[in-house]
């Protein structure tokens, strides 16, 4: 049985910053070939293969988001290679096959149970149908229009998920109203309508291209014979350039301010939504991202002087753990975004405006000396204990190289971790307290909807 599920990640925090905190041991990841990486795993365990495409939503033509990216990623999944007469998915039995996009990425996952022969033989397929893929690939037109309903669905589904989403959404767009990473993946019904197969194939032939796309295997298999079968297979995909991306740019962040107020009517619990778009400095980018993984950290903890402290245990204006996220939107500039959901009997402009508070005081904001320690040790015990679970440092990797950050990176961050001093976290603090670009958003229930 074929197992085809599909996913798309396209929420504004798509690269949260901490993914990559530990480097690799035990179970390290090999750089078969070029760009192929192997990570090795016992004998009874599945076969995972991914390829990663460095290509999301705000690389479609203009840098808008119309859902272009998702779209083919869906019809990349279903469509057929000249030597395929029915849909290729059908010849990987018994695997699970999904895809998911988001703003930088495009990726296409599989997994194959155990085999007594071993996974090679799932390999090669799996090698040469990419390969083919990125030379292109063929749909009917019935078919192209049958996915783009399906796309047109998922769009309503996932919307409907969460009654928070659609502020989320406006917010983002407030933030960042002239930059590609102010637009949500999935695109709008009115965008995704408008699709059609030549918009997907000339974006596939933009981006899709053997220099812009990762693959990632996870098996019982040696690094010679993946690199073999990986080399034989693409040995006629060649590189080529790539257009400019314009999410690269950075944004004009000009200080101000905009609140924003709605009401839902699946919303139980009022919330309020915080989001600030600001400079920072960027002289030694991994070095200060380590910097910026050690401080989402901390003030996501229920540590004293984090979100949960002044917003749930002093103020008693949230319940529940608040959210954190530091985004890297392009070099020079960052968005901090935070959400909340209210207390009970709480005033929600009481919470929003703690929210601002908490944020416009991170200059003097003090991170005990033990609290450093604390995380670094916590740092130091999730690599020992990741680093020994093959699946851990998959799924690391993979995350790491869709975001993308520079993957000789990788390995580095820990040490950059263990050598972080107080003195960093106060430089950024100052930063991320100055002046921005702030906006905000209060949901509340519609009358007659009781918070339980």
């Amino acid at each position: 049985m074929i197992v085809v599920r599909r996913a798309s990640a396209f929420l504004f925090h798509a690269a949260l910053l901490t993914l990559g905190w530990a480097g690799l041991a035990e179970a390290r990841e090999i750089q078969v070939a070029d760009r192929v990486f192997l990570v090795r795993d016992r004998g009874n365990a599945p076969t995972e293969f991914q390829m990663i495409v460095n290509a999301g939503c705000a690389d479609e033509a203009n840098g808008d988001c119309r859902g272009l990216a998702h779209y083919l990623e869906h019809l990349v999944l279903v469509g057929r290679n000249p030597e395929n007469k029915d849909i290729a998915m059908r010849f990987f039995p018994e695997a699970t096959s999904n895809g998911w996009t988001n703003q930088r990425a495009t990726v296409f996952t599989h997994r194959i149970p155990a085999r007594k022969d071993g996974p090679k033989a799932d390999l090669e397929k799996l090698f040469a149908f990419y390969a083919a893929r990125l030379d292109g690939f063929t749909i009917p037109p019935e078919e192209a229009a049958r996915e783009r309903n399906v796309v047109l669905q998922e769009h309503d589904w996932r919307l409907a998920q969460n009654a928070f989403l659609p502020m989320h959404r406006k917010l983002d767009r407030m933030l960042l109203p002239d930059h590609p990473l102010g637009q949500w993946t999935i695109g709008s019904p009115e965008t995704i309508k408008s699709l059609t197969l030549d918009q997907a194939q000339a974006y596939h032939r933009a981006w899709y291209r053997r220099n812009n796309v990762w693959f990632v295997v996870k098996g019982d298999i040696e690094p010679e014979a993946v690199k073999a079968i990986a080399e034989a297979a693409l040995e006629k995909v060649k590189p080529a350039p790539l257009p400019e991306r314009l999410s690269r740019v950075t944004p004009k962040i000009e200080p101000g301010r905009q609140d924003v107020e709605e009401t839902a009517g699946k919303v139980q619990r009022a919330g309020v939504i915080y989001k600030k778009l600001v400079r920072v400095n960027e002289t030694d980018f991994p070095a200060e991202n380590a910097v910026r993984v050690m401080l989402a950290s901390f003030i996501s903890t229920q540590l004293p002087g984090g979100l949960h402290d002044a917003l749930v245990e002093r103020a008693r204006l949230a319940t529940g753990t608040p959210s954190f996220q530091l985004t890297r939107i392009a070099p020079g500039a960052y968005a901090i975004s935070i959400g909340a959901d209210l207390a009970h009997g709480a005033d929600p402009h009481a919470l929003r405006a703690a929210i601002s508070a908490y944020v416009d005081g991170l200059a003097t904001l003090d991170v005990p000396d033990k609290a450093i320690e604390r995380l670094k040790r916590r740092f130091a015990d999730q690599r020992k204990t990741q680093d020994a679970i093959p699946g851990d440092v998959y799924a690391r990797l993979i995350q790491w190289l869709a975001t993308p950050f520079d993957y000789a990176e990788l390995n580095r961050i820990h040490d950059r971790l263990a050598t972080l001093e107080k003195r960093h976290l106060v430089a950024l603090l100052k930063q991320l307290a100055a002046p921005g670009r702030v906006v905000t958003g209060i949901v509340t229930p519609k009358q007659g909807t009781t918070q339980p």
